[in-house]
């Protein structure tokens, strides 16, 4: 290792000559330890432990103080709804009495109505006294005949001369009791002839209190009056009351203050010990990890004076296997070396014959095999009804409102159910997807331990859009699937799109599913969990059948939703010029509802089309299942056009082909189906509903107007909005005319956009039946295959309950504006006839 001396004449004497490793060497002074490199990782780790540990407890808390705020306002809303539903109940049975004859004409005799004051307090139930009170009377007799409540004497005054019933107020009577006065007007002929002062006990308000359990939060009902707060009821931790917010009781005096508790991170001394203990589990560990580190160093050390010592005496050696992979570079050179010299050596000697190899080093490696555990058995979950409502499970899908009808035991509960219904279907394997709502994550998380504990297979594709999940249903082995999406809803609500041995589930599976979570039928096992991403293989097989002739000019418009990369991808390899419009995925959608079925939802879209001079404009839904479509003048193209569209190319390639459509499509569609040689089958709306019965009559297009759009030709048969897009676009170029020429031979009639009217739950289907029941419609055609359609000679209109949230779909198509204003006054007056209470949307 060192270089020789060499002794130079002259008055220095003799000077070593050092070699570059030799200057090395010497510039190591001491040895260190493999430990002392573990120092600095302990070190930063221990420093990252802290910094984690308080942000994450910053972050819990915070997210902690959000929810409770959240669930806090809900309960306060609750409270505020439930009040302004008493009181408003309590008028209404005070005005009905202040209508009857009898009162009025005791009124205008301005007698002493003492008899007709106990008649009217056995009438009004709960109330403590009911007083009439003629017009005319003197000051000081009104205050006599309200037990001197000169409360109870201004609300006189306010119904008599205002004509209105003033506001409900609580006022303490002579003993000092608290008690709730209204008062009414009564009028006969337009004239106020007197007034009608109810007392009720303040035991129907407390009792709207009554059941929260409120540890830490405060809600509160108060009465403001004059710049004074009177407590009339409270739940919860008072000293929260002045943090959060304040709901007016309308027709009242009243205010429902709320407050959440707040949230703190860790105290410094927990945050102490927390940290404390990671460093000391992590020196544990870094220990443990030293000892075998410095043991296979050791021993792969040995194994290299081993090969130098073969190669000094000139024995041979195999290359061994050395405990550290950082080690074999340096044992095949040592090895190669001491081959080298071994073969020196037998051509030295020339011997003739062969020997065995002496000293040759042979090293086996021991694996260390550890049985698996069997799986822990699973907690299987049992849901009562209450956790479980109907309308959680409505037409042949799953939504709720996050928090609310949905969380995360419910998600849980319905993957064990769907497993279930994925082995007794003969599957195991099930592919599962999210969108991008913020609670998408945690649900497909849950979603996927259930299904997992049901003994299936996962395969987990991410944050998709629905359509890879069937896409991916049909590129694998895998035959059933799970969207986590809350469709076209608003972001607090989510659910899930099940598909169970390639069918959706619908109305009738869903039930089935819900019911298996009520009795606890589930299967138990232990699935296996993978990755994967089917978006590469998806956007080839699309540009692999889809050619254009020229590329287009195009905004597209995904609101934020899942779709936007991926469309926006396969778009541009396509060739075309995308202007991206709120592509970005953002589950708080804070541009637009992604619901390309509400026109109001496409108005950047339009104004950005005319702004770029593109030549269409696409808008894509949260999911990216559906779409709609903009020409270049901005003007909207509805989904059913774009369906007669789409027939016309597939049924002149596929004569007799069927193409369903739903109740809501243009009466355009089934003629011009027909026309082209192809049948029309009208069915209903859903996407579970038009693929099954897309499967059942071997169609090659389905259609509903909400822009779900099934390709049987060339596709697979899902509602894929981004390959319809592709699939129009196919169409748009081989027509050298700009897009609104294609779709105005289909211009024809006068039509509106999907029209909705929210309902409370339930309410929807009572009064689609009821118009069922009690509409007359004359010579009208009825088809009452989902809600009521009629159809006249010149118009027709429609009636159903959506089947994804609480609330009554109507639209309209007729020859002129003329037919369009009678058949709408005609649904008009049958709504006011059966729910006069809803305001008809049209």
């Amino acid at each position: 290792m060192f270089a020789r001396k060499k002794r130079e004449t002259g008055t220095g004497g003799e000077k070593p000559v050092r070699t570059e490793a030799a200057a090395e060497y010497d510039q190591v002074k001491r040895s260190r330890s493999i430990f002392s490199y573990y120092l600095p990782v302990i070190v930063a780790a221990v420093i990252a432990i802290a910094v984690f540990t308080w942000s994450a407890s910053w972050l819990s808390s915070q997210a902690a103080s959000q929810r409770l705020g959240r669930l806090t306002r809900v309960l306060a809303q609750a409270v505020q709804h439930q009040v302004t539903e008493a009181v408003r109940d309590r008028s209404r049975m005070l005005e009905m009495l202040a209508g009857q004859p009898a009162v009025v004409s005791a009124l205008e005799k301005q007698g002493e109505p003492g008899r007709l004051r106990q008649q009217l307090t056995k009438k009004l139930p709960g109330a403590g006294k009911v007083v009439p009170v003629p017009a005319g009377w003197r000051d000081e007799k009104v205050l006599e005949t309200l037990s001197g409540s000169y409360a109870a004497a201004e609300m006189y005054q306010v119904a008599l001369k205002k004509r209105r019933s003033p506001p409900a107020q609580v006022v303490r009577d002579g003993r000092g009791k608290q008690q709730m006065l209204m008062a009414v007007p009564v009028k006969h002929d337009d004239k106020v002839v007197g007034a009608l002062v109810a007392v009720f006990p303040l035991d129907f308000l407390r009792q709207q209190l009554t059941g929260f359990d409120l540890e830490e939060s405060y809600v509160a009902l108060e009465q403001v009056y004059a710049g004074a707060r009177l407590l009339l009821a409270s739940a919860g931790d008072a000293g929260r009351k002045d943090k959060d917010g304040i709901l007016k009781v309308p027709g009242t005096l009243w205010q429902v203050r709320y407050g959440a508790p707040g949230t703190s991170g860790l105290s410094w001394i927990t945050l102490a010990a927390l940290v404390a203990g990671g460093m000391l589990v992590l020196l544990v560990v870094t220990l443990l990890g030293y000892r075998k580190l410095a043991h296979d160093c050791k021993a792969d050390m040995g194994l290299m004076v081993s090969l130098v010592d073969a190669t000094l005496k000139r024995l041979g050696a195999a290359t061994p296997m050395p405990h550290l992979s950082e080690a074999r570079p340096a044992m095949e050179l040592l090895a190669r070396y001491a081959q080298a010299t071994f073969a020196a050596e037998k051509a030295v000697r020339r011997a003739g014959s062969s020997k065995e190899d002496a000293g040759r080093m042979t090293v086996e490696e021991v694996e260390s095999t550890v049985e698996n555990e069997p799986p822990a058995e699973s907690q299987l979950l049992t849901l009562d009804e209450e956790q479980l409502p109907l309308e959680l499970f409505r037409g042949g899908t799953i939504r709720g409102r996050s928090g609310m009808e949905l969380n995360e035991e419910v998600v849980q509960a319905i993957g064990l159910a769907t497993g279930t219904l994925v082995q007794e279907a003969g599957g195991r394997q099930v592919v599962v997807g999210r969108d991008n709502r913020a609670s998408s994550d945690a649900y497909a998380s849950s979603l996927v331990a259930g299904l997992l504990a049901s003994g299936c297979d996962v395969v987990d594709l991410g944050e998709v859009p629905a359509p890879l999940v069937s896409y991916a249903m049909c590129s694998s082995t895998a035959t059933s699937g799970v969207m986590v999406t809350g469709g076209h809803n608003p972001p607090e609500y989510n659910g899930f799109k099940i598909q169970v041995d390639g069918r959706p589930l619908d109305e009738s599976g869903c039930l089935e599913l819900r019911q298996r979570v009520l009795d606890g039928n589930y299967r138990k096992g232990m699935g296996r969990l993978e990755s994967g991403d089917f978006s590469t293989d998806y956007v080839n097989h699309v540009l692999d059948d889809i050619q254009l002739v020229e590329p287009f000019k195009l905004v597209l418009d995904c609101g934020n939703g899942v779709a936007g990369p991926l469309a926006q991808r396969m778009l541009e390899r396509l060739g075309c010029e995308v202007v991206p419009l709120f592509c970005e995925p953002d589950g708080g959608f804070p541009n637009h509802l992604p619901d390309p079925s509400d026109t109001a939802n496409l108005e950047a879209l339009r104004q950005e089309v005319l702004a770029q001079g593109a030549q269409l404009g696409v808008a894509l839904d949260a999911d990216g299942d559906a779409l709609a479509l903009v020409d270049e003048q901005g003007r909207v193209v509805y989904p059913d056009h774009l369906l007669m569209v789409l027939a016309g190319d597939i049924i002149r390639r596929n004569p007799g082909a069927d193409v369903v459509y739903d109740v809501a499509s243009t009466a355009q569609l089934p003629e011009f189906i027909l026309s082209n040689g192809g049948r029309p089958i009208m069915w209903r709306t859903g996407h579970a509903e038009i693929r099954s019965k897309l499967r059942e009559s071997h169609g090659l297009l389905g259609g509903e107007l909400s822009g779900h759009i099934y390709i049987n030709d060339r596709w697979y048969g899902f509602d894929d909005g981004i390959y319809t897009m592709a699939r129009l676009l196919e169409l748009f170029s081989l027509d050298a005319v700009p897009v609104s020429e294609i779709f105005r031979p289909y211009a024809k009639t006068r039509a509106t956009p999907l029209l909705i009217l929210e309902t409370p739950p339930g309410k929807a289907e009572q009064v689609v039946d009821r118009m069922k029941r009690e509409g007359d419609f004359g010579d009208a055609d009825i088809i009452d295959l989902d809600g009521l359609r009629v159809e006249f000679e010149r118009a027709w209109g429609l009636v159903r309950a959506s089947s994804t949230r609480p609330a009554l779909v109507f639209r309209f198509e007729a020859v002129d504006d003329e037919a369009l204003a009678e058949v709408q006054q005609a649904f008009r007056n049958l709504l006011r006839q059966v729910a006069p209470e809803l305001q008809p949307p049209f």
